[in-house]
């Protein structure tokens, strides 16, 4: 069964895509690090597996504190609720990438489902895929049909969808990309509560006392261990994970307003003054170049 809350997120199937580009003249769209290259995807983590395709140009990641470096013809794998950004490199522009994030629910049908073992087995973080591909055609071409039956949006395209989503897993699992883990650390354990309870609560107005209550900590402590491992205050990455969820929303064709009430602001002034914190540029120009990117 899908999960409800993603369907009615992302429309028939729990699945999103999102593409982008940067190029020289991109220093009014994008923040920059101290280094002078482009934060396109600040610390986050999720319940969904994402996948991240270079196209062009080279990047930096860190997932759960490990850096990564990629360039074009790579691929990023994000585990379920592992710690994850990126940055692009100013040396070698234009960067672009397409993505997608995926519910593994989408995968399961059922409890007996084949994949059924695997998806849990990834949510509680036993296995993992390994984060970067790199050099594979197969994976490479299995890719091109996932993105070419999402962007073509013909009749029954979500049956073609999860079919290259399971050729591509499928392909993964072969060939020796998917990895017992062992013991979960009580960090990771934390960050996992933590995203479920965001998840489930971010459109409700919640703090850091809520959190910690709901999860039995002292909230001292609580705020303590967040800053640990995420690097920022609770209000903070709230406020990122509502973004976030705008930003998906907008790209699916959402106005404005309706992003804002469905990711926690009745206030769409300063849901807009927060966008921007976010981003460069407010959710209107951030419509535009969607529509100029598909």
């Amino acid at each position: 069964m899908y999960d409800d809350n993603y369907r009615s997120r992302f429309g028939k199937v729990p699945i999103a895509s999102y593409a982008d580009i940067i190029t020289p003249d991109c220093h009014s769209l994008y923040l920059q690090n101290s280094d002078g290259d482009f934060v396109f995807t600040q610390l986050h983590n999720h319940k969904d597996f994402e996948i991240l395709f270079i196209k062009s140009g080279t990047a930096h990641f860190t997932v759960d504190s490990v850096p990564i470096e990629a360039q074009s013809g790579d691929a990023l794998l994000f585990n379920p609720y592992e710690l994850h950004y990126g940055v692009a490199s100013n040396k070698n522009l234009p960067f672009s990438f397409y993505c997608f994030t995926f519910d593994l629910s989408m995968l399961c049908g059922g409890l007996s489902h084949p994949a059924a073992d695997m998806c849990r087995s990834l949510w509680n973080g036993h296995t993992k895929f390994d984060n970067l591909i790199s050099g594979c055609n197969e994976f490479v071409r299995i890719f091109a049909k996932l993105e070419d039956a999402f962007e073509k949006n013909n009749t029954s395209w979500e049956y073609y969808v999860c079919a290259h989503i399971f050729e591509l897993f499928g392909f993964l699992t072969a060939s020796g990309f998917l990895h017992n883990v062992g013991s979960v650390s009580k960090d990771k354990i934390f960050v996992r509560n933590v995203q479920k309870y965001i998840d489930n609560n971010f459109t409700e107005n919640i703090t850091s006392a809520d959190a910690a209550s709901e999860l039995s900590y002292n909230n001292s402590y609580f705020c303590r261990l967040f800053r640990k491992n995420f690097g920022q205050t609770f209000g903070e990455y709230l406020n990122f994970h509502r973004v976030n969820h705008a930003k998906k929303l907008l790209s699916g064709g959402s106005s404005v307003s309706e992003a804002a009430l469905a990711s926690g602001y009745n206030n769409i002034s300063y849901f807009i003054k927060i966008f921007k914190k976010y981003n460069i540029g407010n959710p209107s120009d951030y419509i535009r170049r969607q529509n100029n990117l598909f």
